[in-house]
């Protein structure tokens, strides 16, 4: 059986049509998360209590990006449900 090239680019253009969606909602997604002036109030305070903590105690890198993955979090979900 033989496929036409015509189907082929069709599935081809589907796959891109729907991978542009997709892209496009996470870039939509980032835009508005970082144009929330609550999420860079949160992380310019955590990031400032991160420096103070680390003149007098050395954090471990692995806590860093717990704080920061945990500011996303709770960012995305204040973002999410509680609106922006």
């Amino acid at each position: 059986m033989k496929i036409k090239l015509n189907e082929k680019f069709s599935n081809i253009f589907v796959f891109f049509k729907i991978g542009g969606i997709f892209m496009r909602k996470i870039l939509e997604g980032i835009k508005n998360y970082l144009s929330d002036w609550k999420n860079w109030l949160t992380h310019t305070i955590i990031g400032v209590f991160l420096l103070i903590i680390a003149f007098f105690a050395p954090v471990d890198i692995h806590v860093r990006i717990s704080f920061l993955a945990g500011v996303v979090a709770f960012n995305t979900v204040r973002m999410k449900y509680f609106g922006s």
